[in-house]
C-alpha cells in the first residue's frame, strides 16, 4: 500500500528552565517540545484523511534532567522524559509515565555508565544517518521495521559510553529480560562504533533482542 502524507506545522515550541544551582557545578533543567501539525494523508485503504496530530518532525515531550558534581572528576546525571500526544493529551509510548527515557548514571574520565530505560545504540545510529532525523513522512521507522519501538529503546538497560579518542568512541548496552526461570528470555544486547574525521562521520550499530522463547531479531 502506498501512502503519502503532507504536513503543515502549526507550532513547535521548546521550553527550557534551569533552576538556581545549589553549587557552581550543579544543574537542574526542565525542558520540552510541544509539536502540532495539520496533516493530509492519502493512499490508505479508507481514502484520504485530514487531521490535527502531534509529533510530526519530533515527538512532543516534557522532561527533567540534572547533574551534580561529586568531586574527583565524577558527576552524577539523570534524565526523566515523558512523551505525550499534544492533540489529545494522552501519554505516549504505550502509556508509560517516562516512556521516552528514564535513567541515572555516572560520568567521568572513563566515559559514562547509565542505567534505566534508554535508546539503543543501533537506533541512535539510524537517527544520525536519517536526513529527516527520524521524523516527517520519511521517518526511517516507516521504512525499516526493525527501527521501530521494539528496537528503539531498552528497559532495564546498563549502557557504557566511552570517551572520544582521536574522533572514535564506542557504546555498549545490555538489558536482562528479568523473566523468572529463563535468564535469556527478553534479553537485549547492543553496540555501536562512532568515528568522526573532519566532515565525515561513520557510525555502525548492532542490536539483538530475545523473545520469550529465544532470539526474536537482530539488526
Amino acid at each position: 500500500m502506498n501512502k503519502t502524507k503532507l504536513a503543515l506545522a502549526l507550532t513547535s515550541a521548546w521550553l527550557a528552565m534551569a533552576s538556581a544551582p545549589a553549587a557552581a557545578q550543579d544543574a537542574l533543567a526542565l525542558y520540552g517540545v510541544v509539536d502540532m501539525a495539520l496533516v493530509r494523508e492519502a493512499g490508505g485503504k479508507h481514502g484520504a484523511l485530514t487531521k490535527l496530530t502531534s509529533g510530526v518532525p519530533m515527538g512532543s515531550r516534557i522532561g527533567i534532567k540534572g547533574s551534580e558534581d561529586l568531586g574527583h572528576g565524577l558527576r552524577a546525571v539523570f534524565v526523566l522524559e515523558n512523551g505525550f500526544h499534544a492533540d489529545t493529551g494522552e501519554t505516549g509510548q504505550g502509556g508509560l509515565g517516562f516512556g521516552r527515557q528514564a535513567y541515572v548514571g555516572l560520568q567521568g574520565g572513563f566515559g559514562s555508565v547509565l542505567v534505566g530505560r534508554q535508546y539503543t545504540p543501533q537506533y541512535l545510529a539510524v537517527v544520525i544517518a536519517d536526513p529527516f532525523g527520524s521524523g516527517y513522512v520519511a521517518d526511517s521507522k516507516n521504512v525499516f521495521a526493525t527501527s521501530g519501538n521494539a528496537f528503539s529503546r531498552m528497559d532495564n538497560a546498563i549502557k557504557y559510553i566511552s570517551p572520544i579518542v582521536h574522533g572514535a568512541s564506542i557504546e555498549l548496552a545490555a538489558a536482562p529480560g528479568e523473566r523468572t526461570g529463563d535468564g535469556t528470555a527478553g534479553r537485549q544486547l547492543g553496540a555501536a562504533f562512532d568515528l568522526v574525521a573532519g566532515r565525515l562521520r561513520v557510525r555502525a550499530g548492532y542490536h539483538e533482542r530475545n523473545g520469550d522463547a529465544g532470539p526474536e531479531g537482530r539488526v
